[in-house]
């Protein structure tokens, strides 16, 4: 796995865009998502789903939007993305540390999650830039 600080939707490749099961683009990079593609929000996904026009991969990372986020979920989304990575070969999946803003982790749990799973050489942990904040007034980091 690489690093890299940055932001997401500034990277070349596939992009994971961490989402509830509720519907809701409530805020962070789901709300970034719904912003920049909002022909998706009608057809919003409640699960696992690859958007290849757009090079987006949506993983469910907590059940209901106002709850925290679930390691349980994660883990099994980054499982379905590395069989779906082998299955593919993409060159570029860009993950961001998945939901520690508005899903309410820790980086230190999250991060060595990610990149225990995310071993190959096409997986690139996008990591928050200074301003983020700046860019995207909604998000939290």
């Amino acid at each position: 796995m690489n690093k890299l600080t940055g932001d997401l939707w500034l990277q070349s490749g596939w992009k994971v865009v961490p989402i509830n099961q509720d519907g809701v683009f409530g805020a962070g990079i789901a709300q970034q998502f719904g912003e920049k593609y909002p022909q998706y929000l009608p057809r919003y996904c409640f699960s696992f789903r690859i958007l290849f026009d757009v090079h987006v991969i949506l993983l469910p990372v907590k059940v209901h939007w106002q709850e925290k986020a679930r390691l349980d979920l994660i883990r099994l989304g980054l499982e379905r993305l590395i069989t779906w990575s082998q299955e593919n070969r993409e060159p570029r999946i860009n993950v961001p540390l998945l939901r520690c803003g508005y899903g309410r982790l820790e980086r230190k749990i999250v991060e060595p999650l990610i990149t225990d799973y995310l071993t190959a050489s096409n997986f690139w942990l996008i990591l928050p830039p200074d301003d983020i904040t700046e860019r995207y007034p909604h998000s939290v980091v």
